[in-house]
Formats: structure tokens, C-alpha cells, sequence
């Protein structure tokens, strides 16, 4: 299975329990080539990881995604946006009844 994901390029997460199989390394199933591949983008990974918790990048993400929050709860409550479009759509289905 994992072969042919790697070969469609398709994104996958490949989850192996470590021990699993007695005599056998993890890294011996991966199809070959994905493991030296997997370092490269290990390395992209944590530099995002740094990014997002470390660096200001990080805070400024956090405080943009707080007051996207915020709208989005204002939209979905009770005379909010959305929740007046939705009120709007149930009311026209209704009232082919």
C-alpha cells in the first residue's frame, strides 16, 4: 500500500509500531528511498514547528487565528450572520411544504 501511495504522490502518514514485528527495524518496510526522503522533510517539519510555537511568526498566527474565533462565534450565535442565513435557508425549505 505504501508503494503505491509513494508512487502517486499521494500524502499519507505511515504509522509502524515500534517492536511490532520481532527481527525487524521499522525502517526496513518503508519503501525504498521514502526513508531519505521522510529526513528531508523532517527537517522542513521542525523548522514549522519552530516557527509556529517559537518564533514571532507563531504569535502573530495565534492572534490572528483568536480573532478569527471570535468572528466566527459571532457569526454562528443567535442573530449572527450565519446563523440568520441558516434560519433564512430552513424557513425557504419549509415553505415548499
Amino acid at each position: 500500500m505504501a508503494c503505491g501511495l509513494v508512487n502517486r504522490d499521494q500524502p499519507f502518514l505511515w504509522v509502524i509500531r515500534p517492536g511490532s514485528v520481532r527481527g525487524f527495524e521499522w525502517i526496513e518496510f518503508l519503501p525504498e528511498g521514502l526513508a531519505d526522503e521522510m529526513k528531508g522533510e523532517r527537517g522542513e517539519i521542525e523548522g514549522a514547528i519552530k516557527r509556529v510555537l517559537v518564533d514571532k511568526e507563531g504569535e502573530e498566527m495565534r492572534q490572528k487565528a483568536m480573532e478569527i474565533q471570535e468572528k466566527v462565534r459571532l457569526a454562528a450565535s443567535i442573530g449572527g450572520s450565519s446563523y440568520n442565513l441558516l434560519k433564512d435557508l430552513v424557513a425557504f425549505i419549509l415553505s415548499f411544504k
